[in-house]
């Protein structure tokens, strides 16, 4: 039951990451998720949205993921663990947000096997999510917006 569970869990979340999109970029619009604040050495979210988000911020030798309830503000300072300036380079951040999820519909699906009605809990999830990003620079400790 155990290892059903956990291949149509893995089987909805293969599907849900080939297909990611958003309305909200297709349609043109500007950051659907949150306006960007560019400081020197942060970035600040003032979010459009009150879900969760989950900031993620790539650049190199740097991988950082960092999760938000809803209600929070995320950001990111331009500073590694020891507060040194990170490595100068290209950055990219990705902001998405988390959508609310009913656990006991998805475990009811499963338990039943019902694979259309999983499909149909990983579509409706895709299609909630938003999804915003953006490259910059960090030249001598100081971030460089777009």
């Amino acid at each position: 039951m155990l290892r059903r569970f956990v291949c149509l869990w893995m089987i909805g979340l293969v599907l849900l990451f080939i297909g990611w999109s958003t309305s909200a970029w297709a349609s043109g619009g500007s950051d659907p998720v949150a306006d960007t604040d560019w400081g020197q050495t942060s970035i600040g979210f003032q979010m459009k949205v009150n879900q969760a988000t989950a900031l993620t911020v790539s650049g190199p030798g740097v991988y950082l993921q960092m999760d938000f309830n809803a209600g929070k503000t995320p950001g990111f300072l331009a500073v590694d663990e020891a507060n040194n300036p990170l490595p100068d380079g290209r950055y990219i951040y990705e902001l998405r947000t988390i959508p609310e999820e009913d656990q006991s519909a998805l475990v009811e699906a499963d338990r039943s096997g019902d694979t259309r009605r999983l499909a149909e809990i990983f579509r409706a999830r895709k299609e909630k999510t938003l999804v915003q990003s953006a490259s910059f620079e960090i030249v001598s400790g100081q971030i460089v917006p777009p």
